[in-house]
C-alpha cells in the first residue's frame, strides 16, 4: 500500500487508477485455501465444538482459533482463544454464554498455503424485532399495474419488523448512458438525504422494476473482456464520490468509500423474452411467491446442495445453515430440480434455455457463478431467470469472485446482511488486502468489488416462523377483544400485541414488558379507526443452535368487517 500512495502522488487519479484495478482479475492466488468446518453446540449452550478434518500438509506451525460476536466487524474484532498444534483436528469453547451469538474463524498449516474456515453457533440468541428502515424504490411505469403487490409487500415489510418508505423514480434508459446516470445520481441524492435522517438504523434498499442500471470501471471477473459492469452498490454507499467518464459510466472497479451502508438487492424482469412471462406478470408471482414464504407457506427448508469446485466457500457456509447431513452433492440443473431446497450454489448453465423448462429450479436462495451472468442488465440474463422460477426462486447473486460469506445466514440472519459483509470485507485505505476480514476471497484478492450484486429481496431470510391464524377483533362496551388461532406447526408460542393508527404504521407495542402465552388479549382503551397487529414469537431450533423469533404481523381493523 506504501507503493500505492506513492504511485497516486504521481500519476493523475484516473489514469491511475484503472492502471491498478486492470490487473486484479490476473494477481496471483493466494496463499490461502477453505477449509471445512463442522460444529455442535451442547444443548443448554455451555460449550461449543468446532472441528475439522484431517491434515494433509506439513506438521510445523499451529491451528489458530479466533472467536467474535456475530456482527462485530473489521479484521481487530477478531480475537485468539487458542493455539494448538497442527495435528489437533477439536476444539471445544467453554468460555460461552447463552443468548449470544458467536463466530469463529479456525486457521491451519496446510502445503504450501494456509487453511481458513468460519463457523457460526449460538443458543437462545434473542430476536431482532424491530428491523430498521426498508426503502423501496419502484419503477415509475409498471407502480400503477403493481399496486397490489406493492402494497402487500409494504404490509409483509411492516409486519417483519421494518418501517417503510416508498418512493417512485424514473424508468431506466439503456439507449441513453448519460442521461441514465444523471437519473441515477438523483436518485442517489434522494437516498443519501433519507439515511442521514436516521443513520443509526439499519437500512435496507429494495430496488423494483427497472430502476436505472449503472454500470462501472472495466474489469473481467469472469476471466472475459474488460467491461464497465452493472453495480447495485452505487445506491447503497452513502459516502464515496463516484466518478464519471462524462458518458454515462463510472469510473471505479472497487467502492470509493470501501464500504456500503444500507443493504440492497433488485427485483427487475426486464430484458427476459417471452418464454417466462411479461414483465409485470414475473413481478407480481415474485412478490406472493415472497408472501408465502415469509407466512410459512412454502415448507421450513432445511435442506441444501451444491455443485462446484468453484464454489467450496459457499458451499461450506450451506453445511453451517443445514448441518453437513442435510447438503447434497448436486447443481442447480439436476438435483436442484427434484424437491424444493433452502440453498443451492452452483456454476449453473449459461444457457438461458436451461432454466426456462417445464421443471422449474426449486431454491428459495442460490448463487450462480460462470460467464457473464454477472452482468444482470443483459438480455435473458439466466440470473433474472433464477428469480422467475414459477414457485420458488427469492434471492440469488454471483458468486465465487469473491466468495459470499454467507455463514451469517445459519442463525437466521437475512440473505442482505451476508451480502453486505461479503462486500465490506476489508478497507483498502487501511491496509487493502491485510485488512480483509474474511480470507479467502476466491482463487484471487477481491477486495471491495462493485459487481457484488443480489437480485431479490434483501430482507428474506431463512427459518420463518409461522404466523397466527384467523385474527379476529370484536368491539364490546368494554373495548375491543382480540382472538386468534396457534400457527401451524409450531410448538411453544407466545405474542406480541401491537396497535398503529392506520394500517401502515408505525405499531407499537401494547403489552411492552411481557409477551403473551394465551392467544387473546383485550384493550380497554381503543383507538377509533385504529389497526392491530399479532406477531407469533418462538424458538427455532436449528443445526448453528437456537434462536428467538418473531412471525409475520397479521393485521385486522379494530371493528370487525361482516
Amino acid at each position: 500500500m506504501n507503493a500505492f500512495k506513492q504511485l497516486s502522488k504521481i500519476l493523475p487519479y484516473a489514469s491511475f487508477y484503472f492502471i491498478f484495478v486492470a490487473g486484479l482479475a490476473a494477481a496471483e492466488a493466494l496463499p490461502e485455501k477453505f477449509l471445512l468446518i463442522d460444529g455442535h453446540i451442547a444443548e443448554d449452550g455451555s460449550r461449543i465444538q468446532i472441528s475439522w478434518p484431517k491434515p494433509t500438509g506439513t506438521k510445523n506451525g499451529r491451528v489458530t482459533i479466533q472467536r467474535r460476536t456475530l456482527g462485530e466487524k473489521s479484521k481487530s474484532s477478531w480475537k485468539s482463544i487458542a493455539s494448538l498444534r497442527s495435528f489437533t483436528r477439536v476444539y471445544t469453547d467453554t468460555e460461552i454464554q447463552s443468548g449470544t451469538a458467536y463466530e469463529y474463524r479456525i486457521s491451519r498449516p496446510s502445503k504450501k498455503k494456509i487453511e481458513t474456515g468460519y463457523w457460526v453457533a449460538g443458543h437462545h440468541v434473542p430476536a431482532v424485532e424491530n428491523q430498521g428502515v426498508a426503502i423501496v424504490l419502484v419503477d415509475e411505469t409498471i407502480s400503477k399495474a403493481l399496486s397490489p403487490s406493492l402494497n402487500r409487500f409494504s404490509m409483509d415489510l411492516i409486519g417483519d419488523g421494518w418501517k417503510v418508505v416508498r418512493h417512485y423514480v424514473p424508468r431506466g434508459n439503456a439507449k441513453n448512458a448519460v442521461s441514465n446516470l444523471k437519473a441515477a445520481q438523483t436518485i442517489r441524492a434522494w437516498l443519501k438525504r433519507q439515511y442521514y435522517s436516521n443513520p443509526s438504523l439499519p437500512h435496507s434498499l429494495i430496488l423494483v422494476g427497472h430502476v436505472p442500471v449503472v454500470k462501472s470501471g472495466h474489469s473481467n471477473p469472469d476471466g472475459h473482456k474488460r467491461r464497465p459492469l452493472e453495480t447495485d452498490l452505487f445506491y447503497a454507499d452513502m459516502d464515496g464520490i463516484w466518478h464519471d467518464d462524462g458518458k454515462g459510466v463510472l469510473r471505479h472497479n472497487r467502492v470509493p468509500s470501501d464500504h456500503i451502508e444500507m443493504q440492497v438487492g433488485r427485483i427487475d424482469f426486464s430484458s427476459l423474452d417471452s418464454s417466462l412471462g411479461d414483465e409485470v406478470a414475473l413481478l407480481k408471482k415474485y412478490f406472493n411467491k415472497n408472501h408465502l414464504w415469509r407466512h410459512g407457506r412454502l415448507g421450513d427448508l432445511r435442506q441444501a446442495y451444491g455443485g462446484n469446485n468453484y464454489l467450496i466457500g459457499e458451499s461450506n457456509a450451506l453445511r453451517n445453515i443445514v448441518g453437513p447431513k442435510k447438503f447434497i452433492k448436486g447443481g442447480h440443473h439436476d438435483v436442484g430440480k427434484e424437491q424444493p431446497w433452502l440453498f443451492g450454489v452452483d456454476f449453473g448453465s449459461w444457457k438461458y434455455a436451461d432454466y426456462v423448462t417445464p421443471k422449474p429450479i426449486q431454491t428459495i436462495f442460490s448463487i450462480n457463478f460462470g460467464s457473464g451472468k454477472l452482468g444482470f442488465s443483459g438480455r435473458n440474463n439466466t440470473m433474472k431467470a433464477m428469480l422467475a422460477q414459477s414457485q420458488y426462486g427469492l434471492a440469488t447473486g454471483w458468486g465465487a469472485r469473491p466468495t459470499w460469506q454467507l455463514h451469517h445466514m445459519a442463525l437466521g440472519k437475512p440473505i442482505g446482511y451476508s451480502h453486505l459483509r461479503t462486500v465490506n470485507n476489508g478497507k483498502r485505505s487501511f491496509g487493502g488486502a491485510d485488512d480483509l476480514e474474511y480470507t479467502p476471497t476466491g482463487k484471487y484478492t477481491w477486495l471491495n468489488p462493485i459487481w457484488v450484486n443480489l437480485l431479490g429481496d434483501p430482507t428474506l431470510h431463512p427459518f420463518p416462523l409461522n404466523p397466527v391464524q384467523k385474527l379476529l377483533a370484536k368491539k364490546n362496551k368494554n373495548g375491543v377483544q382480540l382472538s386468534w388461532g396457534k400457527p401451524n406447526t409450531e410448538s411453544v408460542v407466545q405474542y406480541r400485541v401491537y396497535r398503529a393508527l392506520n394500517r401502515l404504521g408505525p405499531y407499537e407495542r401494547l403489552n411492552p414488558s411481557d409477551l403473551l402465552s394465551e392467544n387473546q388479549f383485550f384493550d380497554p382503551n381503543p383507538i377509533t379507526n385504529s389497526w392491530y397487529m399479532i406477531r407469533a414469537y418462538s424458538l427455532k431450533e436449528v443445526y448453528a443452535g437456537s434462536f428467538y423469533t418473531f412471525s409475520q404481523g397479521v393485521v385486522v381493523p379494530s371493528v370487525a368487517t361482516p
